[in-house]
């Protein structure tokens, strides 16, 4: 399992907060965490289980092969990261984008949305005690029912079919 809020939110106190609380609540569970935190959490200021690490940063693309599943917000660089990657989420949408790319995945059956993150940055950190008992059931959830696993492999085949990004921009600077 693979827990990261991205560098924005953790730049932030309700980022940090909201960080702090989905650890403290899923640390017990047996099963790995990889949690990464963004370089403004001191690390060593989390207690943490024996089956979690945590550190400032680790590319994404070096995690979602081994990842069960990843807890985030929902920005674009993972949201897309890990579906590509056939990794199944859980989103708790707190700003920008987040709500809505939660949304656009939610009828893919690829997700599972702990909250609508439709509040400021602060009200939706503030309110993140009342939505980790959801944030358990939508573990054990995805944990337990392959659908969720067979939607998000069955995006990455379609993400990965498509021509990739950087030969698009050289096939357009070429015609031009």
């Amino acid at each position: 399992m693979y827990l990261t809020f991205g560098s924005m939110a953790n730049g932030s106190k309700a980022g940090q907060d909201l960080f702090r609380t989905v650890h403290s609540t899923i640390q017990d569970l047996d099963t790995g965490i990889l949690a990464t935190t963004g370089s403004k959490t001191k690390l060593d200021t989390l207690d943490t289980a024996d089956n979690v690490h945590i550190e400032s940063w680790i590319a994404q693309e070096d995690i979602f092969p081994f990842a069960s599943m990843v807890i985030c917000h929902g920005g674009s660089g993972t949201t897309f990261g890990a579906l590509a990657a056939g990794v199944p989420l859980i989103f708790l949408p707190t700003f920008a984008d987040q709500p809505t790319n939660a949304a656009l995945k939610e009828g893919a059956g690829a997700d599972i949305i702990v909250g609508d993150g439709s509040g400021s940055v602060e009200s939706n950190s503030e309110s993140s005690h009342t939505r980790m008992p959801l944030l358990r059931d939508a573990i054990a959830d995805l944990l337990g029912k392959p659908k969720y696993r067979d939607a998000a492999r069955a995006l990455g085949e379609e993400i990965n079919a498509d021509e990739p990004i950087n030969s698009l921009v050289h096939k357009i600077a070429a015609s031009v």
